[in-house]
Parts: structure tokens; C-alpha cells; sequence
């Protein structure tokens, strides 16, 4: 095959891949953000790049987009660590905080109502970071993957008190 069939070939495949993400985001009305991100994921287990995903998910929002971009991309968080230091998990921001707490200390991706409620919280600025690393590392699940911080448990706990006094304020 020339190089210019294959460039066609290679464009054919990345537009009929482009049509199906849209009506699978356009599907999502219909189904649920699980399914819809499931479909997608489908879509190009045939190894075509994250990039036509991210181009091909306006559709998705902040928990299809952000499923979707780390289940195809290499995960930069080792999640089989029982072990962490608080700035490992600080330096990620908005949703990608929410998704990587919950892969370090519950080893799991987080449903769509946790990460909807943690990140609300944590954009209205009701909650910092500190307060939802603890809440997901001391909740039951949390503490069952006995999963260690340095530092967490003594800069929670000034948080805690900060709210209580700002609250009775």
C-alpha cells in the first residue's frame, strides 16, 4: 500500500471513529455516563489515540471526560502503594484530584455520585483538598484499605477546627 492510500485509509478510519464518539455522547441522554464512557472505551480498543478522544468528547461531562482520559492514558499515580506523602496527592487539581485520591486510598475509580458531590464541594469551596482526602481516607471504605498519608490525619484535624470556628462566626 503507498504512503498516500495509507494516509486515506488512516483518515477514514479517524472520521468513521470521530461519527461514532459523537453519537455515543449524543447516546448519553439515554444511557448513563457508565455506559456511554463503556462505549467509547469500545470504540477504540483498536488502539487509535487518546487525542481523537479527547477531541470527539465535548458531549461527556467533568466524570465521562475525566473516566475517559485516564482509563486510556498510562496513570502517573501508583496506585498499589499502601504509602503516601500529602504532596504526592496536593499537586493534582480539580477533578484530577478527586480521581486520584480515590485511586490511592480506595483503589478504585470513584462513582459518579462521590466525584460529583467531592468535586462540587471542592469548587464551591466549601471543602479543601485536606478535608476530602480525609474524608475518603477515614470513611469506612477508607479505612478498611488501611492506606497511609504523612501528614494528613494533624492538618485535617487544624482544618476541622478552622470550619467549626469560621462556622460559629
Amino acid at each position: 500500500m503507498s504512503g498516500r492510500e495509507e494516509m486515506l485509509q488512516s483518515a477514514n478510519s479517524l472520521e468513521h471513529y470521530s461519527n461514532q464518539i459523537r453519537l455515543a455522547a449524543e447516546k448519553r441522554a439515554k444511557t448513563s455516563m457508565a455506559e456511554t464512557v463503556a462505549e467509547v472505551i469500545a470504540l477504540i480498543d483498536a488502539g487509535n489515540t487518546l487525542q481523537l478522544m479527547l477531541e470527539g468528547s465535548e458531549g461527556l461531562d467533568d466524570f465521562g471526560r475525566t473516566s475517559l482520559k485516564l482509563s486510556l492514558a498510562p496513570g502517573s499515580l501508583d496506585m498499589s502503594r499502601r504509602h503516601y506523602k500529602l504532596h504526592e496527592l496536593l499537586q493534582y487539581e480539580d477533578h484530577e484530584f478527586i480521581w486520584n485520591a480515590y485511586r490511592a486510598l480506595l483503589k478504585r475509580a470513584p462513582d459518579e455520585s462521590g466525584f460529583r458531590g467531592f468535586l462540587g464541594r471542592l469548587r464551591r469551596g466549601e471543602r479543601t483538598k485536606i478535608d476530602l482526602l480525609a474524608s475518603i481516607r477515614y470513611s469506612p471504605e477508607g479505612r478498611r484499605k488501611h492506606v497511609s498519608i504523612d501528614g494528613l490525619l494533624s492538618k485535617a484535624l487544624v482544618s476541622k477546627v478552622i470550619r467549626s470556628v469560621n462556622a460559629r462566626r
